[in-house]
């Protein structure tokens, strides 16, 4: 568990849990503390490791039945059939763990002519946990007069800020080509696939509600410390009407 105090300097420490067998005493074990500060974290520089497990999963890829020319993901079980919302998405069984949004150059240049409708999309895109707008081109693209036709470099790059600001929780991925979104997006899967953590559907778990449903709101915020499987508690006060966890402290739902 991660602990960050309101200062300025040395606010971080974590407390380290264990649980370890007696070596006389079949059966039987006991727990161990440990306190560690920033200052002792960062001269031991202990070893980065990830949350998140490699192995095989039952989820699989849906490909947008409208989608021409699709990415491949190898080693990934997919399959063709209409999407509610994005081009690519993670799906198990009938839930959807993650949705991804392609968008080409050209694709995302001919949507500055109907921002309206992109906004839509946009939106309903935002609206699941795991998503992304993934461009298969570089953002000093849209800012080169040769490449973006008969728009000038200053409407794109106004263009691009009104969505991020519109969407404000849209996650916009700009890649070098093709080859290094359909491996982003390959990453992408496999990451929310192997934490186990996805939605699956808008809104949050179930896509009833949850932590970004219409049926309550969390004020807590869990942020994961890269030093082991850590977490900082923001906010105590959770306010959840409906749900079972109505009235629980933070630190018992954040890990």
């Amino acid at each position: 568990m991660s602990v960050v105090l309101d200062r300025k300097r040395y606010k971080r420490c974590d407390f380290l849990f264990l649980t370890k067998p007696y070596k006389r005493r079949p059966g039987q074990s006991y727990e161990q503390i440990f306190w560690l500060t920033q200052r002792s974290i960062q001269q031991q520089r202990p070893a980065f490791k990830l949350v998140g497990r490699r192995g095989n999963s039952a989820s699989l890829i849906r490909i947008d039945s409208n989608e021409r020319y699709p990415w491949r993901f190898p080693g990934a079980a997919t399959e063709r059939g209409p999407l509610p919302a994005g081009d690519y998405a993670l799906v198990d069984g009938e839930d959807i763990l993650a949705v991804v949004e392609r968008k080409t150059l050209d694709n995302l240049l001919a949507d500055f002519g109907a921002m309206p409708v992109l906004h839509q999309t946009l939106a309903e895109l935002a609206s699941y946990t795991h998503h992304a707008l993934v461009i298969e081109a570089p953002y000093a693209d849209f800012l080169n007069s040769k490449k973006v036709h008969h728009y000038t470099a200053s409407f794109c790059a106004r263009a691009i800020a009104e969505i991020q600001v519109l969407h404000p929780s849209l996650r916009v991925v700009f890649c070098e080509d093709r080859k290094v979104a359909n491996e982003w997006t390959r990453h992408f899967f496999s990451a929310v696939s192997n934490l186990g953590r996805g939605a699956s559907g808008p809104g949050g778990e179930g896509g009833t509600g949850g932590p970004e449903g219409q049926q309550g709101k969390i004020q807590a915020k869990c942020d994961y410390v890269p030093w082991g499987q850590s977490w900082s508690v923001r906010e105590a006060p959770i306010e959840w009407p409906g749900s079972s966890t109505s009235g629980k402290q933070a630190d018992s739902i954040c890990g």
